[in-house]
C-alpha cells in the first residue's frame, strides 16, 4: 500500500513540476520572440519533459537552469532593444 501511495505521489511531483517547467519555458519563448529571436520550442519542450521522465534531473537544478536562461535571454533582449534603438535613431 505504501508503495503504490510513493509512486503516486512521485507520478503528482512529475507532473506539478512539468507544469512548472513549461510555465517558465513559455516565459522564455515570449522573452525570445519579443527580442526577434528564434527557439525551437518543440524541441525545448521535450527535452525538458524527456529530462523530467527520466528522474535522473534534481527538479531545482532544472528550474535554476531554466532560470538563468530566462535572465540570459531578457539581457540579451535589452542589448537588441538598445541596439536596434540606436539604429532607429541614426536612420531619422
Amino acid at each position: 500500500m505504501a508503495e503504490v501511495e510513493i509512486e503516486r505521489l512521485d507520478q503528482l511531483k512529475a507532473s506539478r513540476m512539468k507544469e512548472i517547467a513549461l510555465k517558465r519555458q513559455i516565459e522564455l519563448e515570449e522573452i525570445f520572440a519579443h527580442a526577434h529571436s528564434e527557439i525551437d520550442s518543440e524541441a525545448a519542450q521535450e527535452k525538458i519533459m524527456a529530462l523530467i521522465d527520466s528522474g535522473n534531473v534534481d527538479p531545482f537544478e532544472l528550474l535554476a537552469d531554466m532560470d538563468n536562461q530566462i535572465i540570459k535571454a531578457k539581457e540579451e533582449a535589452l542589448s537588441k532593444k538598445e541596439i536596434l534603438d540606436k539604429v532607429e535613431k541614426w536612420m531619422f
